[in-house]
């Protein structure tokens, strides 16, 4: 590898920029050619124009701001999202999801503060409380 590529890929070069490094004997891309690098790896998005999709699973928008979750609190909600309206104990969610009942319970309390799930109690009609039923919030996203 010439000193160029390497340096390159030692500073953490895109795989676009090195193949055009390299193709070029290590000499990063200049003008014209650095602006289609850009794009392709962009794909075709320019930076002023607002991103509406998701960007991650683990950033919920919340009427708060944006709020980074943990793998965990990622796959409760996936695990929410699956069983809409129907009751689900935070037993059967920490089994399903392979972790312990006070995480899953630590990580509910803390999603339902963040305004991230809401949860409604279920009762038997003698008055005993059953399983939460759980619903996730929509993201809110700021105006522009």
């Amino acid at each position: 590898m010439g000193g160029g590529t390497w340096l390159m890929a030692r500073i953490g070069a895109s795989k676009v920029q090195w193949g055009v490094a390299a193709s070029r004997g290590g000499v990063p891309a200049e003008g014209a050619e650095r602006d289609a690098v850009q794009e392709a790896r962009d794909g075709g998005r320019t930076n002023n124009r607002p991103r509406r999709e998701r960007r991650s699973k683990r950033i919920r928008m919340t009427a708060n701001g944006p709020v980074r979750l943990t793998p965990t609190e990622a796959q409760i909600i996936e695990f929410i999202e699956r069983h809409a309206g129907r009751p689900c104990s935070k037993a059967k969610i920490a089994l399903a999801l392979g972790r312990n009942e006070k995480t899953v319970d630590r990580l509910l309390s803390r999603m339902r503060r963040e305004g991230i799930v809401l949860s409604e109690p279920v009762h038997a009609e003698n008055g005993a409380q059953l399983a939460n039923v759980y619903t996730v919030v929509d993201e809110v996203w700021p105006e522009d």
